[in-house]
């Protein structure tokens, strides 16, 4: 019998199945292109697979974020990327310096094309980025900065 540790229980999950479990409040956004987890301290995006994020994109997901949280935010971002999309991080980098509502990435990805992708998005976004395999991890590291951040 194969031994598999727990984080990799949520390999390739859907947040809405790993809140479920882990018992995770949050407010679902379903849009055209994807859908939008928004928790407490935190939002997850989950894009559909072939999908472009445009710059109107981009803005429906800012204007999302400002309407729930507030113009002041500086919120944590996790991309779960379980499906294949396309993104212009240096158009992410200008519609973020406008609208300064991150305070941080983490990245979840599946295959190394979503890790060299992340590679690039670290290099030109100004913003804390971080790369994890499982939503397990990328929580983890988020909640640890929410902690940092109260002492």
């Amino acid at each position: 019998m194969r031994e598999i540790s727990m984080n990799m229980d949520f390999l390739g999950v859907k947040f809405e199945e790993y809140a479920d479990r882990k018992q995770i409040d949050y407010f679902k956004v379903k849009l055209p292109f994807g859908e939008l987890f928004l928790c407490d301290n935190f939002f997850v995006s989950e894009i559909l697979s072939e999908t472009h994020i445009d710059e109107d994109k981009m803005l429906k997901i800012v204007e999302t974020i400002l309407k729930y949280y507030g113009k002041n935010v500086k919120i944590c971002y996790i991309s779960n990327r379980i499906n294949s999309y396309s993104s212009n991080p240096v158009l992410w980098a200008k519609v973020l310096k406008k609208y300064d509502v991150f305070s941080s990435g983490a990245i979840v990805y599946l295959n190394l094309s979503g890790y060299m992708n992340f590679e690039v998005e670290k290099n030109i976004c100004k913003k804390e980025m971080k790369s994890f395999k499982t939503l397990d991890d990328a929580l983890s590291w988020i909640n640890d900065k929410l902690f940092a951040n109260q002492n």
